[in-house]
């Protein structure tokens, strides 16, 4: 089972959906240093303003395959060097779900990843639970 990280406080309903799908682990105001002894352990990294993610805990994500950020802007992360090392970067007021693993669920697609594909596997709510996905 994939394993997220959620690193900020956000609403418990947005834990218990990713749960359904996910080991999920809310740790939050860890100091960086701590994030980068234990990121390598997720799949996934769910963040608000609270959290800078940085390069050294990008780099020390070794399973990392998406960052993303409950809330608007990805100020607080460095894209670039996510995407150095392809991981995903996506924002929403409302991040509802966060996957880019290739497993059948009601939330994600059933189709392999491909860096073409990449966000098709986001289930991310604009209010009304729309898939905004392309």
């Amino acid at each position: 089972m994939p394993k997220v990280l959620v690193s900020d406080p956000v609403d418990q309903v947005g834990i218990d959906i990713i749960s359904q799908v996910a080991q999920v682990d809310v740790k939050t105001g860890l100091p960086e240093e701590e994030l980068v002894k234990i990121i390598s352990e997720y799949d996934a990294l769910m963040v608000r303003s609270g959290t800078k993610v940085t390069q050294s805990i990008i780099e020390a994500g070794s399973q990392l395959k998406i960052i993303g950020r409950a809330g608007v802007g990805v100020d607080n992360i460095d894209v670039a060097a996510a995407t150095r090392r392809g991981i995903v970067v996506v924002n929403s007021r409302k991040v509802i779900l966060l996957q880019q693993l290739n497993m059948p669920s009601p939330y994600f697609s059933p189709f392999p990843v491909t860096s073409q594909r990449q966000t098709n596997l986001l289930r991310v709510a604009n209010g009304n639970g729309e898939n905004l996905s392309g």
